[in-house]
């Protein structure tokens, strides 16, 4: 055989070792895709199936194009929602995914856009078409700056949150209608409550006490009813005291 000869058959050598890597690293990646019939989402509540599907590019997935597993756990776990996904492959090809999506307890009123904030102090964005946002609203807080998807380190905003929490575990009703939670950047707390005419002067610390004693006066409010109907604020700021007053300089 001469060099040229030589020359050739490694050349013809190395580009059939080369097609044949290519080909098994292709049949490894194909081997990994499926074509699904659909994507059920389970445990959703701050976004209809429909939409968490339309966020995700995953709505029409019997036609789109082949898919893994992990592809459609990624997408699902990208989406701003969603703490947590478990996927179920089915006997017909469907794939039931079960989202733990992220736990609200207010939104954050900033710079006259409001936004969710989570557990973790997380500050989302108010996704089309959500569902569930009913909570009540931080105002005033002082923040030199938010970023969209990340935690905050605030502890005006820890103390709305143990605000929340502490009416949560007295009353669901009492809960829900706690509609605001006004920080006034910094100095004493005010709070609203949905159909009652005073607002709350709650003034700072002893914040989960100074609840418990809000929801027992307005518990026993036959008693306070017409003072209540008729007054302009509920004064919590002192520990051993409480107001009720009507047009009065409060001090704050």
């Amino acid at each position: 055989m001469t060099k040229k000869d030589k020359i050739i058959s490694i050349t013809l050598f190395s580009i059939l070792t080369c097609i044949l890597v290519f080909l098994t690293i292709f049949q490894s990646q194909k081997n990994n895709v499926e074509v699904f019939s659909k994507v059920e989402v389970e445990g959703n509540l701050m976004l209809r199936s429909e939409e968490h599907l339309l966020m995700t590019g995953l709505d029409n997935v019997a036609i789109s194009r082949q898919l893994s597993l992990r592809l459609i756990k990624e997408k699902f776990e990208n989406h701003p929602y969603v703490e947590s996904v478990k996927l179920e492959l089915n006997a017909d090809k469907s794939v039931t995914v079960q989202v733990d999506e992220k736990k609200i307890f207010a939104l954050l009123n900033y710079d006259g856009k409001n936004y969710l904030v989570t557990n973790s102090y997380e500050i989302l964005n108010i996704e089309n078409n959500s569902l569930m946002i009913d909570y009540p609203v931080i105002t005033n807080a002082t923040l030199e700056e938010i970023k969209i998807n990340q935690s905050v380190k605030s502890e005006e905003l820890k103390i709305s949150k143990k605000i929340v929490y502490t009416s949560k575990n007295i009353n669901s009703d009492f809960a829900n209608n706690l509609s605001e939670i006004n920080l006034r950047n910094g100095n004493e707390i005010i709070i609203y409550l949905s159909g009652l005419k005073p607002v709350i002067l709650l003034g700072k610390n002893d914040e989960v006490k100074k609840i418990y004693v809000l929801y027992e006066l307005l518990k026993s409010t036959e008693n306070y009813t017409s003072m209540i109907k008729t007054s302009d604020y509920i004064d919590l700021r002192y520990s051993e005291s409480l107001f009720i007053g009507n047009n009065q300089l409060t001090g704050i």
